[in-house]
């Protein structure tokens, strides 16, 4: 069992995700950090809990690239890919596993839940969590677990995209007919600790929002009809968290802003 968690700039939150990898209830074979280019202390930490370092690998900023990297590098049967902002429960490999020996599943979703340590980091969690649950049995989650043999079969990530590379995979891997399931486990995604890092984010990523939308124009309705309904369900916690909706419509409305930017003059 190999888990691969590429890496660029992580060290504020890969202790926690390294810890959490630690404390597997399932034996692994091996954890490979796959390092895309870090310029912080994101390798003294992977040092720290005795991973194997891939350094400098994939293309600059390119997480789909670093974790192709680590896919070819790893030597057990089965490859769990895990971002440095993502904690599993202790039972998350196991449970996967377990699954795919009793009923032949071949790549296996783990269910997530989002959460902020601070203000702009809950607002973020808030409206993503909603996106998650609404979107959970058409979109849904991409798949974690693989069997190795399958995703190379599928022909790996595709390189020339930063954003989408997962649910693009994951939709060759569903043409070929491939088992798929939700394990009984779980895994928490953290979100960005302030305002600058998640704008710092977002901004990133906004700069292949033009390619993204060549690729994937038959995507579009469905994917404003999701987002849709899933803004109308957060507004229906406003009594609840008035707050946390107020921050989360602003969040997306500078979303929305910088990705028409993108589509409109680039």
């Amino acid at each position: 069992m190999s888990i691969v968690i590429p890496t660029h700039n992580s060290s504020g939150i890969l202790r926690a995700c390294l810890e959490s990898v630690k404390n597997q209830n399932y034996p692994l074979l091996e954890v490979i950090v796959a390092d895309n280019f870090s310029e912080d202390g994101t390798i003294n930490i992977a040092k720290e809990f005795g991973t194997t370092i891939i350094e400098r690998c994939g293309r600059s900023g390119n997480p789909g690239s670093a974790r192709n990297v680590g896919i070819l590098k790893a030597s057990g049967r089965y490859v769990l890919l895990l971002d440095s902002d993502e904690i599993l429960a202790e039972d998350a490999v196991q449970s996967c596993v377990k699954l795919h020996e009793k009923e032949n599943v071949g790549i296996v979703k783990i269910p997530l839940l989002f959460v902020g340590t601070d203000f702009w980091g809950k607002c973020s969690a808030f409206w993503k969590n909603y996106h998650y649950l609404v979107n959970k049995q058409t979109i849904g989650s991409i798949p974690r677990f693989f069997i190795k043999e399958v995703i190379l079969r599928a022909g790996l990530f595709n390189e020339d995209l930063v954003i989408g590379e997962d649910w693009e995979l994951y939709a060759r891997l569903k043409r070929t007919g491939i088992k798929e399931a939700y394990c009984n486990s779980g895994m928490l995604h953290l979100e960005p600790s302030s305002l600058r890092k998640i704008m710092a984010k977002e901004l990133h990523y906004s700069r292949f929002v033009p390619l993204y939308s060549r690729r994937f124009k038959e995507e579009h309705v469905p994917i404003y009809k999701n987002s849709l309904l899933s803004l109308r369900e957060a507004l229906k916690g406003f009594r609840r968290s008035p707050l946390l909706v107020v921050g989360c419509l602003f969040l997306l409305f500078v979303k929305t802003c910088m990705w028409t930017v993108r589509l409109t003059f680039f």
